[in-house]
């Protein structure tokens, strides 16, 4: 570097231990002296002084959006601040802040916009061609085609014009069975030990007890007939 041999105004650009400039102005160079530390005579380059900085990186003044202080959001709409220069940023981010999502969505960037995009995690949808069949949602974004986050009222419904439908026919088959099982599993249970007995009884001659407990098991029928009435 060299130096002059008597003294000189220079006007000279300030910058802080991070290469950002802070302010400039004229002021008296001593002969024989060099320039104050983080300070240089090239002249800033024009830009924004709202939405950029300059740094004075390598010797050279350097303009960008993207300087210490400033907010970003990445893809799913997080705040994050930049604490550097040149900080490494995620590939999708943007410097615009993001709208509030609306109910039942969540705002993330798509192709460097800002989109509102469905948000049905934690909910369960159901198969259209099996109304057994259902999960929950784990990801965000539209639903699984050929599922719908309508819940069928049955085990038998069926999905017709976009509702779901109840088979009556074969819901009634299966109520049927369930009250049919249910009885046979009583009978079981309550009525065949009274006509085994009431048999025993008769087999010992003794008729009238056996009349007796037959009245028994046959009144415990007609109860759990009426207790389980068919469909």
């Amino acid at each position: 570097m060299n130096f002059s041999n008597k003294d000189r105004v220079a006007y000279l650009y300030h910058f802080d231990e991070n290469g950002e400039f802070i302010h400039d102005g004229s002021m008296t160079i001593r002969a024989h002296m060099g320039l104050p530390a983080q300070s240089t005579e090239i002249a800033l380059p024009k830009h924004n002084k709202e939405l950029e900085r300059c740094y004075f990186i390598d010797g050279v003044w350097v303009v960008t959006s993207l300087f210490i202080g400033r907010f970003y959001w990445d893809e799913k709409a997080q705040i994050h601040c930049i604490h550097s220069y040149p900080q490494e940023l995620p590939e999708n981010y943007s410097l615009i802040e993001p709208p509030e999502a609306n109910k039942g969505f969540v705002v993330q960037l798509v192709d460097g916009k800002w989109q509102q995009i469905e948000d049905h995690r934690g909910q369960l949808i159901f198969d259209c061609n099996d109304c057994t069949q259902y999960e929950e949602v784990e990801k965000v974004g539209e639903i699984k085609e050929g599922f719908t986050l309508s819940e069928p009222s049955t085990l038998f419904d069926e999905w017709i014009d976009n509702q779901w439908v109840t088979n009556k026919s074969n819901k009634y088959i299966d109520d049927f069975n369930q009250v049919d099982d249910i009885r046979r599993d009583l009978y079981s249970r309550v009525c065949d030990p009274f006509f085994a007995e009431a048999r025993v009884k008769r087999m010992q001659g003794k008729e009238q007890e056996a009349i007796d407990i037959e009245e028994q098991a046959l009144a415990a029928r007609d109860q759990i007939q009426l207790d389980n009435p068919w469909p």
